[in-house]
């Protein structure tokens, strides 16, 4: 049953005992089916290269624990993803193209996964899985674009395709805003290790996606793994050698390595519970190389549709059923991951939309040939008229106050800007908005309001103690909520002191929360509004982030 069927059919259910055994009968043919069905870990890298692995030939970086999935399972040898990374996301999670999706690009709402699409945590939930998402996740930020509205009972990361700083960071958790601990990378594995512990204690089969946020900038990574490439040179032979950046290059491969160093604590939880021979663990990167570098002499990095950009490691381990140091030699691609999977872990599936990908699991198990004559597409900038006519909406709206969720974001980065205002950076996804000095100047979001509700509107600001007293209001249709700052909150500006090389992308800053009140929404589409009634002083308060939080 639906979920929207079965929340109006419960206010019907008036017996205790009708409600036991409704639930029962509910829940028996899940846990029936996933008894004996194997856990599945997807660990995705965000900008590594084919060749950022010392098993793909690399001659100085050190990746043991990745290696070790190869080596102890199955490697293609031409596995194929987008050259950015929210398409190549959408089409792991729905077995199909990312243009049918809707996904065309990696902001501005262009990365939204079609509410249309049914992702892999959507059928391994029904089958009874535990699901869980830690990470970057890019397909979209309000629910039920959000992870938690797309089949995964627990997120906990960020929604967005960049993040400005790696480092005790601003982080999503079911919705709600939360101060990460530490360096980001360890922080989503620990995550991930617990969540793993709790469900193999529960003895529930579960799906953990562990989407890592590295080697993408900012260029940050602990010293631990910095300080080893004091004494290693990087390689100075191959394509690219004449526009390298040697540093930018030490940076991303020591963030491989303490990428490697996590996912040798995911597989050493896996054998510490004696659960490593129940579990499918998968590993890829969403595109190619996020700098000219090493690379197998392949051309093309990120954001190239020739083969440099598009070709990505693919190792997957199942001990005892795929065998150990075995290699894929037929193209396969993020499209297949899907109907693989499913088909390994003897999940019946009926698609609701026809799937692009293909099932390798009896090439895997080598019980059957791999799938050979096939084309596989590349897509960027427009150039492919048969899917972009068969696609999702590209522009989907943006839901506020989705009644199936408590909070819903509306950050900087989604705005559009009116007057003066300009981004704290030309790349929108970690901004924070600046220069507000003008009544005329106002930020706005084009959305639909799918139900009514009570809604609290706070914002996460920084504000000059000659700015105090600056009146702040919040519209939509007729109703409105204001409320002057009363707290001067004025942190510098971060990150700079983490990286090991300027970047490109906004610095960030600590930002304070501040409630504007209360008010009531009615459903429908149009603009919400955030505009500062009264200025006090030279400049406004920068704005980072607007949360609405269901009341009833």
């Amino acid at each position: 049953m639906p979920r929207s069927d079965f929340s109006s059919f419960l206010p019907r259910l008036r017996s205790g005992t009708l409600l036991r055994f409704y639930f029962a009968a509910l829940l028996l043919p899940a846990v029936l089916t996933a008894a004996n069905q194997p856990n599945i870990i997807v660990i995705l890298a965000d900008d590594q290269g084919w060749g950022d692995l010392s098993a793909h030939g690399h001659p100085s970086i050190r990746t043991p624990h990745l290696d070790s999935l190869a080596r102890d399972g199955a490697q293609f040898e031409r596995f194929y993803v987008q050259p950015v990374c929210a398409p190549t996301r959408a089409e792991f999670l729905t077995g199909r193209y990312h243009l049918r999706g809707g996904v065309t690009g990696v902001s501005e709402g262009l990365e939204r996964l079609s509410l249309r699409e049914e992702t892999i945590a959507d059928v391994l939930g029904r089958a009874g899985y535990a699901t869980a998402c830690f990470g970057k996740w890019h397909n979209g930020s309000q629910y039920p674009y959000h992870p938690n509205g797309r089949g995964f009972d627990e997120f906990y990361g960020f929604t967005s395709g960049h993040w400005g700083s790696y480092f005790d960071a601003m982080m999503d958790h079911n919705g709600q805003v939360e101060t990460g601990k530490g360096y980001m990378a360890d922080d989503l594995t620990n995550h991930t290790v617990e969540f793993i512990r709790q469900q193999s204690a529960a003895k529930r089969p579960f799906f953990a996606y562990l989407a890592f946020n590295v080697p993408h900038s900012p260029m940050q990574v602990p010293d631990e793994f910095w300080n080893r490439w004091s004494d290693r040179t990087v390689p100075s032979h191959h394509r690219f050698a004449g526009s390298e950046d040697p540093q930018h290059t030490r940076a991303a491969l020591a963030m491989v390595e303490s990428m490697d160093a996590n996912v040798g604590r995911v597989l050493g939880t896996l054998d510490e519970l004696k659960i490593s021979d129940d579990t499918i663990v998968v590993y890829f990167s969403d595109n190619g190389p996020n700098g000219r570098r090493w690379n197998g002499d392949l051309k093309g990095t990120k954001g190239s549709t020739d083969e440099g950009g598009v070709l990505s490691p693919l190792f997957l381990r199942w001990p005892g059923k795929v065998p150990a140091s075995s290699t894929i030699h037929a193209p396969g691609g993020a499209i297949d991951l899907l109907p693989t999977l499913l088909e390994l872990a003897a999940v019946n599936h009926t698609p609701r939309l026809p799937l692009d990908g293909q099932s390798f699991a009896g090439a895997l198990q080598q019980n059957k040939p791999a799938p050979n004559e096939r084309l596989i597409f590349s897509h960027w900038n427009d150039r492919r008229a048969e899917m972009l006519a068969t696609g999702a909406d590209q522009h989907p709206p943006m839901l506020v106050g989705h009644p199936d969720t408590e909070y819903t974001p509306l950050p900087a980065r989604d705005a559009d800007l009116h007057g003066g205002l300009e981004r704290s950076n030309k790349y929108p996804n970690c901004s924070y908005i600046r220069l507000w000095r003008s009544p005329d100047d106002f930020l706005t979001w084009t959305v639909e309001v799918p139900a009514a509700g009570r809604f609290e509107i706070e914002i996460y600001y920084t504000c000059a103690p000659e700015s105090v007293g600056s009146e702040l209001e919040f519209s939509w249709q007729t109703t409105s909520a204001r409320r002057r700052v009363t707290e001067p909150w004025n942190p510098p500006e971060s990150g700079a002191e983490h990286d090991r090389i300027p970047r490109q992308e906004s610095y960030v800053k600590e930002f304070k929360r501040f409630s504007l009140g209360e008010v009531d929404l009615q459903p429908g589409a149009g603009v919400m509004t955030l505009r500062v009634t009264d200025l006090v002083g030279a400049e406004a308060p920068e704005f980072r982030l607007l949360t609405l939080r269901r009341i009833r």
